[in-house]
């Protein structure tokens, strides 16, 4: 029959193997949780990318319509206006 003291001892060197145990299971989430934060920060890159872009040709288009519908000349003098 074991004595005290070895029951002790095994049973700290359960827990001393559980901890290893929650430290790579933890490790591995941090792991994971990087990888899947670095994919959603590219496409989250990628959708303000194509927001600037949509911007700056709805941004072309309005000036091009206004050109259209009031003329070259006063839409150069409106731009100035609002410069």
């Amino acid at each position: 029959m074991p004595t005290e003291a070895q029951t002790v001892e095994a049973r700290v060197t359960i827990l001393e193997y559980r901890a290893d145990k929650q430290e790579e299971a933890q490790d591995a989430l941090r792991k994971e949780y990087t990888e899947e934060h670095t994919a959603l920060r590219k496409s989250l890159q990628g959708i303000e990318k194509n927001l600037q872009t949509i911007k700056w040709v709805a941004c072309g288009a309005g000036l091009a319509f206004l050109s259209q519908v009031i003329g070259l000349k006063e839409a150069f003098a409106a731009l100035k206006v609002f410069l």
